[in-house]
């Protein structure tokens, strides 16, 4: 298990991604695409 994400699960079963300071929480940075947008890992 690795990767993780700072979020939450709304009652719709939706994730929510909290904004961080990715400096400080390397570990927890989604990883960005090619388009610009951030995915969550679920390993």
């Amino acid at each position: 298990m690795h990767a993780l994400t700072t979020a939450w699960m709304c009652p719709r079963g939706r994730a929510i991604i909290t904004s961080y300071d990715f400096a400080e929480q390397p570990e927890n940075a989604p990883e960005p695409r090619e388009d610009g947008t951030l995915v969550q890992r679920f390993d």
